[in-house]
């Protein structure tokens, strides 16, 4: 119980840093979060404070919405491969809580395996749904803030574009690359084909700045 406390304030953290709205979630003490857990009540819905995206009415009309986060939390054994995709039918199709261009995230208590990352991989070369899977036991601290790990950013398509202008990049292939997998990755919730910019700083306070490609 411990350590779902404690990775649910990290976890908070990061999302407060990719621009999520925490403050329904901030602050709780352990005893609510043990309650909430044995009410099986611990699952979060956070709206991004700026970022929006475009989605379809009850009308077919297009409408603009704040961007959301659904955090599911799965401890109770290991996740199976139905129980993904139920998951993923509940949230995107029938309760229709996100869209492709929101974020899911699915707190475990053990390593995904391989055939877990698999069928993150299958699920979004398919259906083009992008979900990380976080193993809260790599969440007992904000790797983010380790003096060893420069700061990422996830670029835009348009800062994207003006870098391969910069650089004489004709193809995606061409830059060097980042697993989804990556634990910096997913803690900043980096998709793939998405540009990530690194920020090396040197003893001479000389910035030097990186990109990867995320795959």
């Amino acid at each position: 119980m411990k350590n779902i406390f404690k990775s649910r304030n990290q976890i908070l953290n990061l999302l407060s840093k990719r621009g999520y709205d925490t403050s329904d979630y901030n602050n709780r003490s352990f005893g609510e979060v043990q309650n909430m857990y044995s009410d099986k009540q611990l699952d979060m819905l956070l709206e991004h404070k700026t970022d929006k995206v475009t989605i379809n009415d009850d009308d077919g009309n297009e409408v603009e919405r704040k961007k959301r986060c659904f955090v599911k939390y799965h401890l109770q054994g290991k996740i199976r491969i139905n129980q993904v995709y139920e998951y993923i039918d509940d949230i995107y199709h029938i309760e229709e809580i996100l869209s492709k261009e929101d974020d899911f995230i699915v707190i475990v208590k053990d390593k995904p395996n391989d055939t877990l990352l698999k069928l993150m991989n299958t699920i979004w070369n398919v259906d083009n749904i992008y979900f990380g899977v976080y193993d809260l036991h790599n969440y007992l601290y904000n790797l983010l803030e380790h003096n060893l790990i420069p700061p990422h950013r996830i670029l835009s398509e348009e800062e994207k574009d003006n870098i391969k202008k910069k650089y004489n990049i004709l193809y995606d292939k061409q830059f060097p690359e980042i697993s989804r997998f990556d634990p910096v990755a997913l803690a900043i919730g980096l998709r793939p084909t998405q540009l990530c910019e690194i920020t090396r700083s040197s003893p001479t306070a000389i910035k030097t700045y990186y990109y990867r490609l995320c795959n």
